[in-house]
């Protein structure tokens, strides 16, 4: 399997995105010790049709396992983008040797969510 390597540009977006993800305030995560750490809990990024944001978003959610206990939902509105966003998620995890830490990551769509929303609610 050929190595992922973000461009320039994408690397950067990576890095204002965790620096936004890391500043101290809004949102709860929690670092490798448990401890309870602030962080704003809403990031929206726009980029052009064809330029990676489902690689960019693979490789926040790469970051974020790697920093913080808990899971990571990915939300997409059609079948295609949240089959993309899995087999992106996984390859990218399996190149950063994150297998395991692949049951932590759930790729939803929104009608699925709309269904189960009780029994989301319920645990």
């Amino acid at each position: 399997m050929a190595k992922i390597k973000l461009y320039d540009y994408q690397q950067k977006m990576l890095a204002d995105i965790i620096a936004v993800f890391s500043q101290k305030r809004h949102g709860v995560f929690y670092d490798k010790k448990g401890k309870r750490v602030a962080s704003n809990n809403s990031v929206m990024v726009q980029m052009p049709t064809g330029t990676g944001k489902t690689v960019v978003m693979a490789a926040v959610v790469q970051w974020f396992l790697s920093n913080h206990d808990g899971d990571v939902w990915i939300v997409a509105h059609r079948r295609e983008l949240v089959e993309q966003a899995e087999r992106t998620v996984a390859r990218f995890l399996e190149n950063f040797r994150m297998k395991k830490q692949a049951s932590r990551v759930k790729v939803l769509s929104v009608q699925w969510l709309g269904r189960h929303v009780k029994q989301l609610e319920s645990k």
